[in-house]
C-alpha cells in the first residue's frame, strides 16, 4: 500500500544558486522583450504622410528678416532671408523625432543628428537633409505653406 500523503512535510527551500539563476532568466527575458519592442519600432516606422496640407501663415509682413519663425504646432520652421523665405520640416530624417532649433543649427534629441540652418546634415546618424517645404504667396499677400507631398 502506498504511503499516505503527509501535509506536515516541509517544502523544499530554493537554493541560492537556483534563486540567482531565476533572477538572471527573468532579467534576460525582460531585456529580450524590450529589445524586441525597440527593434519592431525601428522596422515599422511609418513613412511620412504624403498627403499635401496647405497652411495659411498670414501676411508676409508678419515675418522679420533673418528671424526664424516656428509654426505653432512645432512641425516646421520658416527662415526669411534676403534671398527669400525657406521652410523646413522639423522631423528628423533618421527616425522622425522632432528636431530642436538652436539658433545656428538643428539638433535631434533622440540620436544626436545635427542639421545646418539650410537643412543639410552636419552630423549623423541621419543621412538625408531636413525636408524643404514649398511656400507660395497668395493673391492677397498671404504665405501659404505646403506640408507633405
Amino acid at each position: 500500500m502506498p504511503e499516505p500523503l503527509r501535509l506536515d512535510t516541509p517544502s523544499r527551500a530554493i537554493s541560492r544558486r537556483d534563486f540567482i539563476a531565476l533572477i538572471w532568466k527573468g532579467l534576460l527575458w525582460m531585456i529580450s522583450a524590450l529589445g524586441g519592442t525597440i527593434t519592431l519600432r525601428f522596422f515599422t516606422y511609418p513613412a511620412p504622410d504624403e498627403r499635401s496640407a496647405s497652411i495659411d501663415l498670414g501676411p508676409v509682413s508678419n515675418l522679420s528678416l533673418n528671424e526664424p519663425t516656428l509654426l505653432p504646432n512645432g512641425s516646421a520652421i520658416l527662415i526669411p532671408t534676403a534671398s527669400g523665405i525657406k521652410a523646413f520640416s522639423l522631423e528628423c530624417t533618421h527616425l522622425g523625432c522632432q528636431v530642436a532649433y538652436k539658433r545656428t543649427h538643428f539638433v535631434c534629441p533622440c540620436h544626436g543628428s545635427e542639421f545646418a540652418i539650410d537643412g543639410t546634415v552636419i552630423k549623423g546618424p541621419a543621412d538625408r537633409p531636413l525636408q524643404a517645404l514649398d511656400i507660395e504667396t497668395s493673391a492677397d499677400g498671404h504665405l501659404i505653406l505646403r506640408m507633405g507631398g
